[in-house]
C-alpha cells in the first residue's frame, strides 16, 4: 500500500474513528498532495481534503442553465472551481404558426429533474451547498394564481411583437424610452410580447397572476418563491436601468399590469431554499439555498471574469455577442443600435451588441454543402484554411436572419459579393468566417471607443477553439485576444453566483480568481492586418449600398 495512503487513513482514523477513501487516489492527486475523503457516520455528510497539515471542508455548488435547445446542470468544487460533473437534456421549440416561438416551461422542469438524477449517479448530492440559476434572456413566462402556466412560454425567438415596436416608441418617445431602458424594444422582448398579448389575447393577461422569465420558473419550482433578478429584468425592455426597478411610467402608459411583474432582486441574493415538494420531485435535499441567478450573457461574463471596466468579451455561438462592462458612474450614453443592461456585479452596467447569425451562418453553409453534423464544421474550417486571407476578393454579408447590431434591420439579407467563376466552396467557407468577424468588429467599435485601448478582450464560445476563427478575428480586429478555457461557462457562472450569495466566495473578483484558467493569447499577424483593413472598409460600405434592394426583396 502506498505509504502516503497509509498516512491518510491513519490520520483520519485517529481523528474520526472511522473513515474510508471514497474514490481511488490517482497519481495526479498524489502529486498535488490533496486527497478527497468522505467521513461517514453522520447524516450530514461532508468531504475533506487531507494535506498532511489540515483538513479542508469540501462542498459543491450547482449551476442550472435553462437554454433554448437544452438544460445544462453542472457541479463545481468549492475549493478550486473544478467542474466535478455535468448533465444536459434537450427539448424542442414549438412554432404553432409563422413567427411564433413557444416552449413548454414544464419541459424545462422535467429536464432539470433528469439532469439532477444524472448528477445523483455521479456524485453525492447531499453535499451540495447552494444552487444558482441562469437561462435564455428576454422571454415571457405567464403563471396563473395556482402557479401553473396559463400559456406556453413565449421565448426570445418569437417574432409576433415586431409590429408593436412602432406603437411603443410612438407612445413613449424613442429618446425617452432608450434613455430609461437602455435599449430599443424588439421582437421577442417581454415588452413587445406583453403589448401584443394586450392587443390580441387580453384574456391571457387577465388569467395571469405573475409574469417572469425562463430561469425564474425553475426558481419557483425549487423554492416556491416568485421573482426575477436585475439582469433578466433589464433584458425585458421594461426596467429602469438607473433605479434597478420596473419602469412604472412606461408600463402604465402602455396599459400593462405592473403589479403582475415579478419582484426584482440582486443576482447573487439567496431567494429561497429547496422545498419538500421539490425534494420529492428531484431528490435534492430540503433546505439547500437557491440564489436568484442571472441572464445567460452576464453569467458567462461572470465565469470568464468579465466583471471589471478593464474587460470585454466576444462570444461566437449560434449568434455573436460583444459584452463590455462599465462602472455605472462611467456608463456611456445609451445607443439604440446596442443594449445597455445591468450586470450581475453591483453598480456595474454592460453594453451588449448582438449579431444574429454567427455560427448560424456556418451551419447554413454546412447544410448547403450537405455535410454531416459530426464532421461538417471541422471540414469547413479546414476548407477555409486552404484559401488565402481575403478569400480572393469574395465578401460575405452575414444577415441571413436580418440583423440586430449594428443595423437593427430585420429586412437585411445575406449575400456573397464579388463572386466569380474562380471561387469555389473553400473560398465561400473563408468568406463566411471573415464576414462574421467583420460584423463583430463593427459592433466592438460601437461598444468600445477607440480611446479604450487597455481592455483585455476575451474570446468565448465553441468556435473560438479553432485557429481559423480566433486568428481571423484577431487579424480583423487588429487586437490580441485571450481565448477562454472555461467549460460550460453559463452553468458554471450560475454556480459561482451561488458561491457568492452564500458567502463561500467574497465577491465577483474572488469568483474570477477561483475559476481562472490558463489562456491562449492570439496576436494579430502584422503582415495580414493591412489586407483586412481594406476588406473591412469594403464590408462597411456594402449594406448602405444594398439596403433598399434588401428591403424590396424582403417584401416579395
Amino acid at each position: 500500500m502506498n505509504h502516503r495512503l497509509v498516512q491518510i487513513v491513519t490520520y483520519i482514523t485517529d481523528k474520526c474513528h472511522i473513515a474510508y477513501v471514497r474514490r481511488q487516489i490517482q497519481n495526479t492527486q498524489l502529486a498535488r498532495n490533496r486527497h478527497p475523503l468522505q467521513l461517514p457516520g453522520s447524516s450530514n455528510k461532508r468531504y475533506i481534503y487531507w494535506t498532511g497539515k489540515k483538513e479542508i471542508n469540501v462542498s459543491y455548488f450547482v449551476g442550472i442553465d435553462i437554454g433554448t435547445s437544452s438544460t445544462k446542470v453542472v457541479a463545481i468544487d468549492s475549493t478550486d472551481g473544478r467542474l466535478v460533473t455535468k448533465s444536459s437534456i434537450p427539448y424542442p421549440v414549438h412554432h404553432p404558426q409563422a413567427g411564433f416561438a413557444h416552449q413548454a416551461s414544464t419541459d424545462w422542469w422535467k429536464a432539470v429533474q433528469q439532469c439532477v438524477q444524472t448528477l445523483h449517479k455521479k456524485m453525492d448530492i447531499s453535499i451540495i451547498k447552494a444552487i444558482g440559476l441562469t437561462g435564455q434572456m428576454h422571454g415571457t413566462v405567464l403563471l396563473g394564481v395556482d402557479g401553473e402556466p396559463v400559456h406556453p412560454a413565449i421565448i426570445w425567438a418569437d417574432q409576433r411583437g415586431g409590429d408593436m415596436t412602432e406603437h411603443i416608441l410612438e407612445t413613449i418617445g424613442q429618446d425617452a424610452y432608450v434613455a430609461t431602458t437602455g435599449t430599443l424594444p424588439m421582437s421577442g422582448f417581454m415588452i413587445t410580447t406583453l403589448v401584443w398579448l394586450a392587443k390580441h389575447q387580453p384574456e391571457v393577461l387577465e388569467k395571469t397572476a405573475t409574469i417572469m422569465l425562463p430561469k425564474d420558473y425553475i426558481r419557483y419550482r425549487l423554492t416556491g418563491t416568485l421573482g426575477t433578478d436585475i439582469t433578466d429584468a433589464a433584458s425585458t425592455g421594461l426596467l429602469d436601468i438607473s433605479s434597478g426597478d420596473w419602469a412604472t411610467p412606461i408600463i402604465e402608459k402602455l396599459g400593462l399590469p405592473r403589479h403582475k411583474l415579478a419582484a426584482v432582486s440582486a443576482s447573487h441574493a439567496v431567494i429561497g431554499h429547496v422545498t419538500p415538494q421539490a425534494n420529492e420531485e428531484t431528490n435534492l435535499p430540503v433546505g439547500i439555498p437557491v440564489v436568484a441567478g442571472c441572464a445567460d450573457q452576464p453569467v458567462q461574463a461572470v465565469a470568464n471574469g468579465i466583471t471589471r471596466a478593464q474587460d470585454a468579451s466576444i462570444t461566437i455561438g449560434s449568434g455573436g455577442q460583444i459584452l463590455v462592462p462599465y462602472r455605472m458612474a462611467d456608463r456611456p450614453a445609451a445607443d439604440p443600435r446596442l443594449h445597455l443592461f445591468n450586470h450581475a456585479v453591483p453598480d456595474t452596467i454592460y453594453v451588449l451588441g448582438a449579431m444574429l447569425s454567427a455560427g448560424l451562418s456556418l451551419r447554413w453553409l454546412r447544410d448547403l454543402f450537405a455535410l454531416d453534423e459530426a464532421t461538417g464544421y471541422e471540414r469547413i474550417a479546414h476548407a477555409a484554411e486552404s484559401e488565402p486571407a481575403g478569400a480572393e476578393g469574395l465578401i460575405f454579408l452575414p444577415y441571413l436572419y436580418g440583423e440586430r447590431a449594428p443595423l437593427i434591420d430585420p429586412q437585411a439579407r445575406g449575400a456573397f459579393i464579388g463572386l466569380t467563376h474562380r471561387h469555389g466552396r473553400n473560398h465561400m467557407a473563408r468568406a463566411v468566417i471573415e464576414g462574421v468577424c467583420y460584423g463583430l468588429r463593427q459592433i466592438l467599435e460601437l461598444a468600445m471607443p477607440d480611446s479604450d485601448t487597455q481592455r483585455t478582450i476575451t474570446g468565448c464560445g465553441g468556435a473560438m477553439a479553432h485557429p481559423i476563427w480566433h486568428q481571423t478575428l484577431a487579424n480583423i480586429l487588429g487586437k490580441p485576444i485571450e481565448i477562454s478555457q472555461v467549460e460550460e461557462a453559463t452553468a458554471t457562472g450560475a454556480a459561482l453566483l451561488a458561491a457568492i450569495g452564500t458567502g463561500e466566495l467574497k465577491d465577483y473578483a474572488a469568483a474570477a480568481d477561483l475559476i481562472k484558467t490558463e489562456r491562449q493569447i492570439i496576436t494579430p499577424n502584422a503582415s495580414i492586418v493591412p489586407l483586412y483593413e481594406a476588406g473591412y472598409s469594403q464590408f462597411c460600405g456594402l449594406y448602405p449600398t444594398l439596403k433598399d434592394d434588401f428591403h424590396r426583396l424582403s417584401s416579395t
